[in-house]
């Protein structure tokens, strides 16, 4: 769990009264002090020392006389961790992490707040005293003091994260004054200081030390201390660091440092060193400083971040293609991704990928087939391919004949990139039976049919000898055949031995749905039983029939199984109904569970005891789970107060009820709708929406059905996981559109729409 906003929103807040005004800066921090419960907190410094030389780490100890405080200094986060230093006059004192954290491109994470310490409880409820708890904390991390003179300061300790009642966050706990002196910088001090932090780095094996060190080199600043920290910042492969990395110090040193010019350059000659390693994260952030150095516009503008990371990944590559080293990092890492399923980092050197197109074609084609799919499928990485430089490498590798290749993602950015191509290419393709493109090219076809095709695909069915072939054949027909070859269709189906298998059978059911959904419902049965009688059908057969196109009649027939059912069917049917059922899936879910609760009303010591070991459970215990889930989280329909309680009514066991409380304690009076991007080009986004409870939505159809449900004048906030460098990687604009088409729909039925990042 990531922290809340304002606890990771850390500034350096400097006191409005001058220095000589010590009066009022007095009676500000007694102010804040009686407000914020300020008992029980000190800060003094370690040592008891008072002057420092510019640079000069300061090293401060927080002490609380309280048992409900986390008792670490967080100094990956902004500020003081969980805390703010509060000087009495800003001249001479900057925020160094300012860049750090507020540059809007680069989003930095604090971590999950932990480490609680806990008091013990006597009979009587009171606490029993807890020794004192007390830890280092630099104030380097939150000031930087570039002007000597006499500076004072108090913190105010977000450290406190539970109330007397342990209910909701603290309030921040206020420290005593503190005055020090800052002097000019020492000749002699500074560079035998950063000798000595250097050796401890390049021969210490204690993560302490070398934290220490790299946190006493991080705040000097000095022309000699940036180039060690631009030397030796993200130099080692993930795999052959250690623990306690100094790179986190180096990287707030970098951006702490007052010459930013010098830092700049500093890693724009890393940058060109062939000898050296530099990962897509140095890069990334080299533009960040680059961009803080040259705009004073905070944030920085998305394009120009992009812009200016395409100028670097072009500088790098250029170097290592004059030394003749491109073609293997570019293989290297193209393999790296493949084997581990990871993400390509797609905003840092990547950018930089259209001015090699040739180069990085002859990389990736080194791997295989299989390995090409798998690194193009994992994360989006497909994305680094989105651009017209790629059109040739996408109509060469769509033309593709291994099965389970890259053609299928190839073909759908093709058709992005270049739409008549990309279409003529599927048409082609899907006439060619001996085609080793997949459904899932195919399917970003707009056409609801292609009658043209009826002839070929029912042809490759009749012929199919092997699963493979058949569950392409009857997949193609699932998506473009027409009624006109019904006849044909089925009597293979009914043919085929594996058929009515948990594979084979939802895209037949589908085709049958829609062609012809009297027999389909017949047919549902008979597949319901085979399925019941072999291996575990992990997907199901109702909610992949509805995935493929989701039609009247496959939500009559999933109501039809609730009403004559009960088991793994019912929950197969609930499963459906929960993502893709109307108003009318809500009262047949109401009544089947219902009809649940009158069987096993009186036997909830049963349902419980059984619970605790659920291997080998019936099934008819367990769709409790199913029936209130599909009600509590279906997006056919509005979940409120009343219905809520009348869910909990019907629950018979303990962890329904509680799942339908938590549902109820988390419902916002400002519904949430969060876009994940799609997985594929040209794919449908998925969204999850907060309001009552959590409900998941797989397209933006499905999106605007469930908007029509709010009621008029309501305001929804919309959130976009992964702009930039989180989650997802979003193509430039591709967010900005899902949320403005959103915004018009909902705006023309009288629903706000507030975009948030």
């Amino acid at each position: 769990m990531k922290l809340p906003a304002w606890l990771v929103s850390f500034v350096v807040l400097v006191g409005s009264a001058a220095y000589a005004q010590d009066d009022a800066f007095v009676r500000q921090r007694d102010a804040e002090a009686a407000n914020n419960e300020s008992t029980g907190f000190s800060v003094s410094f370690a040592d008891d020392r008072r002057t420092f030389h510019v640079g000069e780490t300061i090293t401060l100890r927080f002490t609380f006389h309280r048992y409900d405080v986390s008792p670490f200094n967080y100094d990956h986060c902004q500020g003081l961790g969980l805390a703010d230093a509060v000087l009495d006059h800003s001249d001479g004192a900057v925020d160094p992490q300012a860049d750090l954290w507020n540059n809007g491109v680069v989003r930095l994470y604090c971590g999950t707040l932990s480490g609680v310490v806990g008091g013990l409880v006597r009979a009587d409820g009171t606490m029993v005293p807890s020794p004192p708890v007390v830890f280092a904390v630099y104030l380097n991390q939150a000031v930087r003091f570039d002007r000597p003179g006499k500076y004072r300061f108090y913190v105010r300790s977000r450290h406190r994260i539970f109330e007397r009642q342990n209910v909701g966050y603290g309030h921040a706990l206020v420290s005593n004054v503190l005055e020090l002196e800052i002097v000019d910088r020492d000749a002699l001090w500074e560079p035998r200081t950063l000798q000595d932090a250097v050796q401890i780095l390049d021969s210490s094996a204690d993560s302490a030390e070398r934290n220490q060190a790299a946190r006493v080199v991080s705040n000097l600043g000095s022309a000699d201390a940036i180039h060690e920290m631009a030397d030796r910042f993200d130099r080692l492969p993930p795999s052959a660091r250690v623990y306690g990395d100094a790179d986190p110090y180096f990287l707030r040193g970098l951006f702490g440092a007052r010459e930013r010019g010098l830092v700049v350059a500093q890693m724009e000659h890393q940058l060109d060193r062939v000898d050296r390693r530099i990962s897509p994260y140095f890069v990334s952030q080299l533009a960040v400083l680059d961009l803080t150095r040259r705009l004073d516009v905070r944030p920085i503008a998305a394009s120009a971040y992009v812009s200016c990371l395409r100028s670097y990944g072009k500088r790098r590559y250029t170097a290592l293609k004059a030394a003749g080293r491109l073609h293997s990092e570019l293989e290297r890492t193209f393999a790296d991704a493949a084997e581990f399923n990871s993400r390509l980092d797609l905003y840092g050197l990547v950018q930089a990928y259209p001015d090699f197109p040739e180069d990085v074609e002859s990389a990736f084609g080194a791997l295989s087939p299989a390995q090409q799919r798998t690194l193009l499928a994992a994360n989006r990485n497909w994305v680094v391919l989105h651009d017209s430089a790629f059109i040739p490498m996408l109509r060469r590798l769509a033309g593709g004949t291994s099965r389970g290749g890259p053609q299928d993602i190839a073909l759908r950015l093709l058709y992005d990139l270049a739409p008549d191509e990309g279409r003529r290419v599927a048409l082609r393709e899907l006439g060619d039976a001996s085609s080793s493109m997949g459904i899932v090219g195919l399917d970003m076809l707009p056409d609801a049919e292609l009658p043209q095709f009826d002839d070929t695909l029912v042809r490759s069915l009749e012929v199919a000898s092997t699963v493979e072939q058949y569950g392409q054949a009857i997949e193609r027909i699932a998506r473009f055949g027409s009624a006109r070859i019904f006849r044909r269709v089925r009597r293979r189906y009914e043919r085929f031995g594996a058929a009515r298998g948990c594979d084979l059978a939802p895209a037949a059911l589908s085709y049958f749905f829609r062609v012809a959904p009297k027999y389909a419902r017949a047919e549902l049965g008979k597949v319901m039983e085979e399925v019941s009688q072999g291996a575990t059908c992990e997907r199901g057969v109702l909610p992949p029939i509805a995935a493929r196109r989701m039609l009247p009649a496959i939500e009559d027939a999933a109501i039809g199984v609730l009403h004559r059912s009960v088991g793994w069917v019912t929950a197969d049917a609930a499963a459906m109904l929960q993502r893709y059922g109307t108003a009318q899936a809500e009262a047949a879910l109401w009544r089947a569970f219902e009809r649940w609760h009158g069987r096993w009303k009186g036997q909830a010591a049963r349902l419980e005891r059984d619970h605790l070991n659920p291997e080998g459970m019936p099934w008819d215990e367990l769709i409790e789970h199913d029936l209130s889930r599909a009600l509590k989280e279906g997006t056919g329909w509005i979940m409120n107060q009343s219905s809520m309680a009348r869910l909990t009514a019907l629950c018979l066991t303990r962890g329904c009820r509680e799942s339908v409380d938590q549902a109820l304690q988390s419902q916002t009076n400002n519904p949430v709708i969060m876009i994940h991007a799609p997985a594929l080009p040209r794919a449908e986004p998925a969204f999850g929406v907060i309001h009552a409870t959590y409900g998941f939505l797989s397209s933006r159809a499905a999106l605007h059905r469930w908007l029509l449900l709010q009621p008029a004048g309501i305001t929804l906030t919309w959130l976009e996981y992964g702009w930039l460098e989180p989650d997802d990687p979003w193509l430039p604009g591709e967010a900005e559109s899902y949320f403005e088409e959103a915004r018009a729909f909902a705006e023309s039925h009288g629903v706000k729409l507030l975009r948030r990042r």
